[in-house]
């Protein structure tokens, strides 16, 4: 249509303004502002519609759930991938990855201890760990994989829950990862002395 960015923005911005101020006059707009009161940190999009089932009722011009068209419209959350967040997602993953990246360094953090740390995340503890895989974090039973996923640092959780030494057979039982005892045994190798010890 020959009209520039710049003044395409202008145009979106003046016409959310004019729509946002119909809303706020409108039925809809004390909803806007529950949902907009509700999201605050990080929390799942199942439990909002769970406490707002009105939300998932469907705008028939737009073919859309309501949650969708108030997302888009209002800036203040932002409702992506089944997590809501307040701020933007980006901003939520940033700030629990600044969080975990705190634990000293040859920690092995459990669950709890995470959850304890994150202010900005409000979820039960069944979906925790949904939220730090989705931060980039393993987890392995009640541990925070916070140095990658591989071999040695399942194995430091294995003997960390343990809380006992075992044999490399019994580590390798427990690992739930396609490797050979061999390449188990090479991997607590390297890993050795600053994270293993052999103890007999």
């Amino acid at each position: 249509f020959g009209v520039t960015r710049e003044r395409m923005r202008q145009l979106e911005t003046k016409a959310r303004t004019l729509l946002q101020a119909h809303l706020d006059s409108s039925m809809l707009g004390g909803l806007m502002k529950t949902v907009r009161a509700r999201v605050d940190g990080v929390s799942t999009l199942e439990s909002l519609l769970h406490e707002m089932p009105s939300l998932r009722a469907n705008v028939p011009t737009l073919n859309q759930p309501v949650w969708r068209v108030f997302d888009r419209l209002d800036k203040s959350y932002e409702i992506d991938r089944g997590w809501c967040a307040e701020p933007p997602l980006s901003s939520a993953i940033e700030a629990t990855r600044d969080a975990i990246s705190r634990f000293d360094t040859a920690s092995l953090p459990t669950l709890p201890q995470v959850a304890a740390a994150l202010e900005n995340v409000n979820l039960p503890a069944e979906r925790l760990a949904d939220w730090l895989i989705e931060c980039g974090y393993a987890t392995w039973s009640s541990h925070v994989l916070v140095h990658g996923d591989g071999i040695r640092e399942r194995a430091r959780a294995i003997l960390q829950t343990a809380g006992e030494p075992l044999p490399a057979t019994e580590i390798h039982s427990q690992l739930g990862v396609d490797r050979s005892l061999t390449a188990v045994k090479n991997a607590l190798a390297a890993g050795a002395p600053h994270l293993f010890m052999r103890v007999d």
